[in-house]
């Protein structure tokens, strides 16, 4: 994925980004790599180096066979989005809640049960709960966005306890994201002019003195680089996520891997056999309806802001291996 250092917009939405010179993707931060890579539990070795794709990208260091796990972990912040809200748990992400657990303070935040709003709200929703009580439903990767700006404001608090042990390595992660809405393209600017409309909301209704600037950087960022929560016996997505390692991972419209969460845990699995050193890809787009090269381009532009991609492929063999529910071998 596109990485690099942080990028600002105006007041017009243009661009204030560093340019590419002085920008340093992950790979050339290799105590940052390593500390990324034991966020995950992976059963290879991997490594994050320069990609031919862009950027940075995640590579295999050994050889490994067809539907296997390659790493397993917890991302950072997960949410539904807003059309599934009542009907996916909020904490576990567990699907066809029966009868769901509303917060009795936002009424936005729904639960399975009430072990896991308890727990949603030892894990960040107690610093959020009055901002959503103001802002309602908020769409999923701004909501991401404002939990990780609350976790800064916060970081040394005890109520965001799976994040005490590493807040540098959280704000390096996001920091380094490159914000993909650069360049004076008429579609980027429309972009960066929304995001910063829903940055002054968001900053607004926080009620601190945050540069409105850095608040639409965060969400552009978080935008770009969030992960789609699939469940594994659904093929659509259901939320998104914002994980420590999947920004590595580059967008290939013929991908050797997998994205799919079972509950809040996100796996990594192979679609086929990946060779040692060779990079591991997945898609960036959902691939039940893009089967035609120009569908496919103008998705990944509209949704990716990713100009990249130039190949001729088809999903068929993508959509024939994407069965990931079934048993790992």
């Amino acid at each position: 994925m596109k990485t690099g250092q942080a990028a600002t917009h105006n007041t017009h939405g243009q661009s204030n980004e560093l340019p590419a010179s002085q920008r340093i993707p992950f790979h050339d931060k290799p105590d940052l790599c390593e500390e990324m890579l034991r966020t995950v539990r992976a059963t290879i070795p991997l490594a994050i180096r320069s990609s031919t794709i862009h950027g940075s990208g995640l590579f295999a260091l050994r050889g490994i066979d067809e539907f296997h796990d390659i790493f397993i972990g917890k991302p950072m912040a997960a949410f539904p989005f807003r059309f599934f809200v009542g009907s996916v748990c909020e904490h576990c992400l567990q699907d066809s809640v029966q009868s769901p657990v509303p917060c009795p303070f936002c009424y936005v935040a729904r639960y399975c049960s009430n072990e896991c709003q308890c727990a949603a709200w030892w894990a960040g929703h107690s610093d959020e709960c009055h901002i959503l009580r103001k802002l309602g439903a908020v769409e999923t990767h701004v909501r991401l966005a404002i939990r990780h700006l609350l976790w800064r404001q916060h970081r040394k608090r005890p109520s965001l306890r799976e994040d005490r042990n590493k807040p540098s390595l959280r704000e390096q992660v996001i920091t380094n994201l490159l914000n993909p809405l650069s360049g004076s393209d008429p579609l980027h600017v429309e972009r960066s002019q929304q995001i910063r409309d829903r940055a002054e909301l968001v900053a607004g209704t926080m009620g601190t003195e945050m540069d409105i600037d850095e608040v639409a950087d965060v969400i552009a960022k978080i935008g770009h680089n969030c992960v789609k929560v699939r469940l594994s016996h659904l093929r659509n997505p259901v939320g998104l996520a914002l994980d420590w390692l999947s920004p590595t991972i580059n967008h290939s419209c013929l991908p050797n891997a997998h994205v799919f969460f079972e509950g809040n845990i996100l796996r990594l699995r192979s679609l086929r056999k990946i060779k040692a050193e060779e990079e591991i890809t997945i898609s960036y787009i959902e691939p039940s309806s893009l089967t035609d090269r120009e569908s496919r381009h103008e998705a990944l532009s509209v949704r990716s802001s990713f100009r990249a991609c130039q190949c001729r492929s088809s999903f068929r063999i993508y959509l024939d291996n994407t069965d990931v529910s079934r048993p790992v071998l």
